[in-house]
């Protein structure tokens, strides 16, 4: 009767009929039999395996180890999970172990040679892979990979030659070709760049982009009258070739040729063969060129209204168009420039936003709100449009259920693995509104998630000290944060005010003085802040000045502080909390 195979031996031999198929294998140490207790521990590691139970696979694995330390696939095994756990040594050496075990096994070889260049070991890389293509000779991966690793190191000859050796093996195509040129126009050979372009442009001599990119080696090696004859043969195939255009255009600005630079820079942006990406490479630089001269304006508009004219359904064009159109002080025609943008691609959030800000600045709150109805309605779950509505309620309307509607459910929808400044400006204003609803505890914590985003923010840090300082709570801390704020911003009357309130809390009365005497002289708002005036009476207080602090009270009393405690202080002339 025929032994059956066991598992790991049966995974064995498949594993080596892959990596070289229809040839004999010599017998080798890891396709020798196993016992049943391997079998077993084996086939219930795969299971935790495909269960992604990677401590259980872990442990199991390493129980096939101590059976089997010379099995290659239980070294190999061993390797990705010590890699997986991230104990890079362990998996370095168990990976190591598998290609030494198994010389003839592909992807052990390839497996340890990657890992090599992860680890930046490049000289066993390199190594590696010459060992890998000397073993597997048809194989492409590692010979690509070997001139990648030549190219990232600097040793272009070598990779030259992996990628020579590579188009032996599939054939000269396009994609070999260009990075050959590349790397001979790194090793300064012009002759034999240009050679490999011409071996390409006798298969396609009508492929203008074969001719641009012969323009683009002579310009590399400092032949300008060569590449302008060969970007011009491509325009004599293709007279609309973008990228001859486009180098063209980039070769008369190199030399301030204002008029030549001006006329491809037109045509450039109206070809249709050139993608939009392209363009807005050049777009930066060309634009930067018309407004450092007078009176190029139009010339401006017309760059733009060329690329909608070749690009007529791409919204980022639109909303382009649309900051020209602003920066002209044209409104009306940036509004439907932004409208455009925004029917194109309702998702656009930028477009959106501008579109926003113009209602804004318009002072038409009939727009703005209609804009922020629709933006919301085509992008339901965009947090930054219910941000935007909750804080146009709470500063326009002043209408703060409305306001903390719209901004827990613009928390709803944020991304807090990946906080933005947008994140932080939310739980900024939910704090505020937490702490005018007596939330105090969630009022810390929204403060909290703010400063883990700008721990150094002026205005979290005063907030924070403010409130610790009227609950009378880590007085110490509120200090240290509150004099963070006037360091960066010594002439601010509200941090300087807060500073001084910390600073009474704490009982240090004469330096509390001088701050709020500060407070008040940088205190620039008209009609007078009335809450740094109630402080200032505060202060006078504990400084036993009783008739100044109760003309401070009465004073701040008649700019409109309409608080019962500060009613009380004026009845009772004394400080009440």
């Amino acid at each position: 009767m025929r032994r059956a195979l066991h598992i790991a031996g049966l995974l064995v031999a498949l594993a080596a009929g892959l990596s070289q198929p229809g040839l004999a294998k010599e017998k080798t140490p890891v396709s020798e039999a196993y016992s049943a207790e391997f079998d077993s521990l084996f086939f219930q590691a795969l299971r935790f395996k495909n269960a992604e139970n990677l401590e259980g696979a872990l442990y199991a694995f390493s129980r096939c180890y101590d059976l089997y330390p010379n099995s290659a696939i239980v070294n190999y095994e061993l390797g990705k999970l010590h890699l997986e756990h991230n104990n890079i040594n362990s998996g370095l050496n168990f990976l190591k172990r598998a290609a030494k075990l198994d010389p003839e096994n592909y992807y052990y070889q390839i497996s340890y040679a990657k890992l090599l260049v992860n680890l930046k070991n490049f000289n066993a890389a390199e190594q590696q892979y010459k060992e890998t293509i000397k073993r597997f000779p048809d194989k492409e991966t590692p010979i690509y990979q070997l001139s990648q690793l030549y190219s990232a190191t600097g040793k272009y000859a070598e990779a030259l030659e992996m990628y020579d050796m590579l188009e032996r093996l599939t054939g000269k195509n396009e994609y070999l070709s260009y990075a050959k040129v590349q790397l001979c126009i790194l090793i300064g050979n012009r002759k034999r760049a240009l050679g490999e372009i011409d071996e390409l442009i006798r298969k396609e001599p009508m492929n203008p982009s074969l001719y641009v990119t012969k323009g683009e080696v002579e310009m590399n090696f400092n032949k300008p009258e060569e590449a302008i004859r060969y970007y011009k043969q491509a325009l004599e195939i293709a007279p609309e070739n973008g990228m001859a255009l486009a180098s063209l255009c980039n070769y008369y600005n190199s030399i301030g040729d204002v008029e030549k630079t001006d006329e491809y820079a037109q045509k450039m942006f109206a070809a249709k063969d050139i993608d939009f990406e392209t363009k807005q490479q050049f777009l930066n630089e060309i634009v930067g060129i018309y407004t450092r001269r007078a009176g190029n304006e139009a010339k401006i508009e017309h760059i733009y209204k060329t690329i909608i004219e070749a690009e007529p359904e791409n919204s980022m064009a639109h909303q382009m168009y649309a900051d020209v159109l602003i920066y002209l002080q044209r409104i009306p025609e940036a509004i439907e420039e932004l409208r455009t943008a925004t029917y194109l691609e309702p998702e656009n959030t930028d477009a959106w936003v501008s579109l926003y800000q113009l209602a804004v600045d318009q002072k038409d709150s009939t727009m703005v709100r209609r804009v922020l109805g629709d933006a919301l309605e085509a992008i339901p779950y965009s947090p930054v449009f219910f941000y935007l509505n909750g804080t146009y309620a709470l500063v326009m309307d002043n209408d703060k259920e409305t306001a903390f509607h719209y901004l827990l459910e613009a928390e709803k929808n944020m991304d807090d693995s990946q906080p933005t400044m947008l994140n932080k400006n939310l739980y900024d204003v939910l704090s505020m509104l937490m702490w005018e609803r007596n939330n105090k505890n969630e009022a810390f914590n929204y403060l909290n998630k703010a400063l883990a985003i700008d721990p150094n923010d002026p205005t979290l840090l005063n907030n924070y000290a403010y409130y610790l300082a009227i609950e009378n709570m880590e007085l110490e801390r509120a200090e240290r944060m509150s004099l963070k704020t006037i360091e960066q911003d010594p002439l601010n009357a509200s941090f300087l005010d807060t500073y001084a309130y910390v600073l009474m809390k704490q009982g240090k009365y004469n330096l509390a003085f001088f701050y709020i005497q500060r407070a008040m002289e940088y205190d620039k708002s008209e009609p007078k802040n009335s809450e740094l005036i109630e402080h200032c009476g505060d202060i006078l207080y504990f400084l036993n000045s009783i008739d100044d602090a109760v003309r401070c009270w009465e004073q701040s009393k008649q700019l409109g502080n309409d608080s019962s405690t500060l009613d009380l202080k004026i009845k009772e002339k004394k400080y009440v909390e």
